[in-house]
């Protein structure tokens, strides 16, 4: 059974290990696992924030302790995006102006301020976190968006589709000018991208077989600089529809990846070591779960 509120607020920020993190679209609320080798299927309650009914992403922004936040983007009923501070149980509410829903959220956390970058389907919206900055970017290239990362100079990247183009754009902090990157073809969905933050490389998921049947999945990873040559492919066992994942920062002594899956219909978090083999080591359910991210998170989480 969950336990309230208060107990779970204090065992949080008085945690030393990692816990992962969804939100619950059915119970509508923030939901956590302790990270293990193996997974878990007894999430607890951490918060209930009283957000949108349809929450499609979520990134972590903090740590233990003060300025413990994560991230949500919802879609329903109306467009949002939120930081969630857990440790005072306060939002912050932006509402862009976006010509469609959020798809994927990423934090960059570093220097003096947390910027918030949210991926709209059409448009690429960076946030400060006191005020809400919206500008456009990428629509020379791209007319909708799957999934948004950031490396640790604050370059920002977009897997999404455009005229001839289905792959991954690079929106440069320096210029703030998109540029496709020259990858491997993407074959079926996009499933997500995400940065490892210890050596840059870029993860790149898709399904082969656009998820009609059986397991489906592959993760590519390159290392910089990104080309088609220096990917090595990872096809998935044991994943039956890759979705968005997250990198954790290695708090436990190994590197996971946690991937957003379904079981049969049943959303459940997939947990594989990183990144050398992408061998699936377990699975976190209970609920419906949203895409994951861990806390404490210190880096480029998306």
């Amino acid at each position: 059974m969950p336990v309230a509120h208060s107990s779970i607020r204090g065992s949080v920020r008085n945690a030393t290990s990692e816990v992962l993190v969804a939100y619950d679209n059915n119970a509508s609320d923030i939901e956590a696992w302790n990270v293990t080798s193996s997974g878990g299927s007894r999430p607890t309650v951490l918060a209930s924030p009283d957000f949108t009914s349809n929450v499609i992403a979520v990134a972590g922004a903090g740590s233990f302790g003060s300025d413990q936040d994560v991230i949500l983007a919802g879609s329903s009923p109306s467009s949002e995006t939120s930081l969630y501070d857990l440790s005072t149980e306060t939002r912050v509410v932006y509402n862009p102006m976006s010509s469609g829903p959020p798809v994927d959220v990423v934090s960059i956390i570093g220097g003096s301020s947390l910027t918030l970058y949210s991926d709209g389907s059409y448009e690429t919206m960076p946030f400060d976190r006191s005020m809400g900055i919206h500008k456009t970017a990428c629509t020379s290239i791209l007319n909708t968006a799957t999934a948004i990362t950031a490396d640790t100079y604050g370059n920002v990247y977009i897997q999404g589709t455009g005229p001839g183009f289905a792959g991954v754009v690079e929106l440069a902090q320096a210029t703030q000018m998109c540029t496709p990157l020259p990858l491997k073809p993407q074959k079926g969905t996009a499933a997500g991208i995400t940065i490892n933050p210890a050596t840059n490389d870029l993860i790149v998921g898709d399904n082969p077989r656009s998820c009609n049947g059986g397991a489906d999945g592959r993760l590519i990873v390159y290392p910089p600089p990104y080309t088609s040559a220096s990917g090595t492919i990872h096809r998935l066992s044991g994943v039956g529809c890759a979705g968005l994942f997250r990198i954790d920062s290695g708090t436990t002594g190994t590197t996971y990846l946690f991937m957003l899956d379904a079981d049969s219909g049943t959303p459940q978090i997939d947990q594989l070591e990183c990144c050398d083999t992408m061998t699936l080591e377990g699975v976190y359910s209970g609920g419906d779960p949203s895409a994951p991210t861990t806390l404490p998170n210190t880096l480029p989480n998306g």
